[in-house]
């Protein structure tokens, strides 16, 4: 997965209702919409996306999501007689900027991510893949700072921190966003082993299997149906490719307790035949 920095310069072009969108963002946990990603041809469905404001104050990403499409031609947002590439933007979170604080321009252009050129007159430039992490983390602490995203909580591995989970987003399938901040607080409570077999990808298989791993939901989150506050230290475990598939051979899953019984149930009777043998 890639991510890229779209933009927008309401001094160009403003013809969408910004607060219809954020409305529909909370209330069903997904929206959408055609947006220009000027040159670039190699945005693919699934990549990362950040909507970043320029032109007036005040400046900065004030979006993020994801591609719900590969890059097609339509008309030109500016002069209908032309086509340009578009994508379909799958928003995960927007803020208006006349209405709501975003990540400005003064944050983006200190420490590491000052590397990247963010007056960009361009759409569609790929963010260096150096700085994708710790812009996902500012990004992150902006909106834990700023919005009803996260309850306010101390981030600890000990702390009661709940987290947005669960976009639904339409690719070729239902696919429900797994928030990457949880997934990695989870790993750092319960590790890379799965947590009902203990099976270890990297001792396996050395750098290879480095930091793969599974991440369960105890509450799946199809069962919500749009975004919900998940819990990385409850709600959340670590399993291997076949344990997950198991715990969810049941409708509701297996809990991870009942699988280990099932597990160890045919353990026993794998070596019963074996002595008997």
């Amino acid at each position: 997965m890639n991510t890229y920095l779209l933009t927008w310069n309401p001094d160009n072009w403003n013809e969408w209702n910004i607060d219809d969108l954020i409305e529909k963002l909370n209330q069903t946990g997904a929206c959408r919409l055609d947006w220009s990603c000027g040159m670039t041809k190699s945005i693919q469905p699934n990549d990362r996306l950040f909507l970043i404001r320029l032109g007036k104050e005040p400046k900065g990403i004030c979006a993020s999501g994801y591609a719900a499409s590969s890059v097609y031609k339509d008309r030109h947002w500016r002069d209908p007689n032309k086509t340009a590439n578009n994508i379909i933007f799958e928003f995960d979170i927007l803020l208006n900027p006349e209405k709501e604080k975003i990540l400005e321009m003064d944050l983006l252009k200190s420490g590491m991510l000052s590397e990247q050129h963010w007056s960009t007159k361009s759409s569609g430039i790929r963010i260096k893949p150096n700085l994708v992490e710790e812009l996902e983390k500012n990004w992150f602490d902006f909106n834990l700072q700023t919005s009803n995203l996260i309850i306010e909580q101390t981030l600890s591995l000990d702390s009661n921190l709940v987290f947005i989970e669960g976009t639904v987003r339409q690719i070729t399938s239902n696919k429900y966003e797994r928030n990457p901040h949880a997934r990695k607080i989870c790993i750092e409570k319960y590790g890379n082993k799965c947590s009902v077999c203990c099976f270890d990808f990297e001792k396996e298989y050395g750098i290879l299997g480095k930091g793969f791993i599974h991440i369960h939901h105890i509450i799946p989150i199809s069962d919500s149906g749009r975004a919900y506050r998940v819990d990385p230290i409850n709600d959340l475990r670590p399993v291997c490719p076949n344990c997950h598939s198991m715990l969810h051979r049941r409708n509701p899953p297996l809990t991870i307790d009942e699988l280990r019984i099932e597990k160890k149930k045919n353990i026993n009777t794998l070596l019963r035949s074996a002595t008997r043998l």
